[in-house]
């Protein structure tokens, strides 16, 4: 349910979905629950009863700061402006980092070939040392 709705492609309608969904069914789970054992000892039941709860919890909390949050943090692709990537919703400034964002192919091509030339430099020359 939240992959679909709060996964990588998600839409202001499917989130508004997953905001009535979650707390019926926390609701269902609450009223539901049975943890075994008792609490004498370690009880794996009421530990894993209490993670269900949390994952009810973050299903929530992600639900509610993805409809809250506009622009996209480049990990998923929202439904609800299919074209805003075109638009230049996720501008970034150009890195002046040497091979790295920013710089042109051209220029990492470039880069990349001065390297090769100086790897096989260096080859050479260890192999016209005498180590002996």
């Amino acid at each position: 349910m939240v992959w679909e709705l709060c996964g990588m492609a998600r839409s202001e309608a499917g989130l508004k979905s997953l905001l009535t969904k979650v707390p019926e069914l926390r609701e269902q789970f609450w009223s539901g629950v049975s943890v075994l054992g008792t609490g004498e000892s370690l009880n794996q039941s009421l530990e894993k009863a209490g993670r269900v709860a949390d994952f009810l919890e973050m299903a929530e909390l992600l639900a509610r700061d993805a409809l809250d949050r506009k622009e996209s943090c480049g990990g998923s692709l929202p439904r609800r402006e299919p074209d805003r990537r075109r638009r230049g919703q996720a501008r970034r400034p150009k890195l002046p980092i040497r091979g790295g964002l920013g710089v042109s192919r051209q220029r990492q091509g470039a880069d990349r070939a001065r390297a090769a030339q100086r790897g096989l430099e260096l080859i050479r020359q260890a192999q016209q040392r005498s180590y002996k």
